[in-house]
């Protein structure tokens, strides 16, 4: 074979790994949702769970109450678990009193509850023991602290109730669930499932109440776009950045616009893009109700230069209140159009809460359809259809999709396409080419 194609091929396929490498590394894993486990046998019923969830940036706040009842004439010792799944800042109380946990390994839970396959398969598990007395009912309070899952974009995973349809889960009789943001704007939700877009009210708060085994698993894809804009310049290795971002969060505006002043004149972190300190400018100018100079500064950015990568759907909503406020209908229906028109299902919620909110185009009074998307144009065959495939297969991988073979899949595939491409050259070049 020839050597030079072998180099070419190699080359490429480094790149595509190096081209992936960071996106893979960023991704992370978090909490699976897992409920409330009965380890040990006895005659009891698990009467209901009441859970209110607070989601916030890569966490979520989970305060729950379960309660049990001893159906027997005799006192019960029951011992009950969750996955260590992500979890900190794991207390458990009943009556004011906190109960002790402990660590167990699924192996040692197995065999001491004879429980074989009933249980997830997690390797590490919470534990605590019950005391009920006869024909007793008890309300146990636990609370913790979760990780989500994070994806490459930093668009976060929160997933409850996806155990729930397992032989063995073990099933509340009645179930209710809050679920809350500890900040709700409409760009935030990138996709939810389990939940219907009118049960999520004006707070961004969705309350859920069923009769097992009725529940659907709930899965939210979020990012709270204001707080990670924030974080940008809250975790700047420089003080006036974090100053700044201080400042924003105490809603003490005005020094906003002065500090950044004197950062613009002499910034000092290099890690930290310009354009993102202009947008603190802008949104403090807006917040302020100035809104000719938020106008005047968001004109100019350059959104590809911004985190997170959903900030262009916040500035169009903003734009597009601030367009509705002033009367501006030509502007308006133009914001309007372009997030309707958008094939993106990461804001399907956003346009759900365009229509419901009446924002819809107003020259034709038409609503566009959430559900339907925009048909996508036929194109003509064998024009750009290799390299469309590579981005869509690139978007996919970033999204974690796909493992780590299918980066070397694509890397056989240019290398099958450049080896056939050169064969097809030296077929096609002229006898006098090569005398010379």
């Amino acid at each position: 074979m020839n050597i030079r194609r072998i180099s070419v091929v190699t080359i490429i396929f480094v790149l595509i790994l190096q081209l992936f490498s960071f996106s893979f590394s960023e991704a992370r894993n978090g909490w699976k949702g897992y409920g409330i486990y009965v380890l040990s046998a006895g005659e009891y019923s698990l009467l209901e769970e009441n859970v209110t969830l607070s989601l916030d940036n890569a966490k979520v706040g989970f305060a729950g109450k379960y309660t049990v009842r001893n159906n027997s004439d005799s006192n019960l010792k029951l011992t009950l678990g969750t996955p260590f799944d992500y979890i900190t800042n794991l207390k458990i109380r009943y009556d004011q009193i906190n109960i002790s946990w402990k660590k167990r390994t699924l192996n040692g839970i197995k065999n001491e509850f004879g429980l074989a396959d009933n249980i997830p398969n997690e390797a590490a598990w919470y534990a605590f023991t019950l005391n009920i007395r006869a024909n007793e009912t008890k309300v146990i309070e636990i609370s913790f602290d979760a990780s989500t899952a994070v994806d490459v974009n930093d668009i976060n995973t929160f997933a409850f109730w996806s155990d729930r349809s397992n032989i063995y889960a073990n099933n509340f009789e009645t179930l209710m669930v809050t679920i809350k943001p500890v900040e709700h704007m409409p760009y935030n939700i990138a996709g939810i499932e389990g939940i219907e877009a009118d049960q999520i009210n004006e707070n961004g708060e969705a309350v859920l109440s069923t009769k097992s085994p009725a529940q659907k698993p709930i899965n939210i894809r979020y990012q709270i776009v204001d707080r990670a804009i924030l974080e940008k310049l809250s975790s700047s290795a420089y003080k006036r950045p974090r100053e700044i971002a201080r400042l924003f969060g105490a809603g003490d505006y005005s020094k906003v616009i002065e500090q950044i002043g004197l950062y613009l004149t002499t910034p000092s972190d290099a890690k930290l893009p310009i354009e993102q300190v202009k947008l603190i400018q802008a949104e403090a100018l807006r917040r302020m109700k100035d809104n000719q100079g938020y106008l005047a500064i968001v004109s100019d950015l350059d959104v590809s230069k911004l985190y997170p990568q959903r900030v262009s759907y916040k500035l169009l909503f903003d734009q597009l209140m601030l367009q509705k406020e002033s009367g501006d209908i030509v502007k308006l229906n133009e914001s309007i159009k372009t997030i309707y028109e958008s094939n993106d299902t990461s804001i399907d919620y956003l346009k759900y809460w365009l229509s419901a909110n009446g924002l819809v185009v107003e020259e034709s009074k038409e609503e566009v359809s959430v559900v339907s998307a925009e048909p996508v144009p036929e194109r003509e065959p064998n024009k750009a259809g290799l390299w469309d495939s590579i981005k869509r297969s690139y978007e996919l991988l970033k999204q974690g999709r796909f493992a780590m073979p299918s980066v070397f899949g694509i890397g056989l595939l240019l290398g099958f396409i450049i080896g056939r491409i050169s064969r097809r050259g030296k077929r096609n070049n002229s006898l006098y080419l090569y005398r010379r």
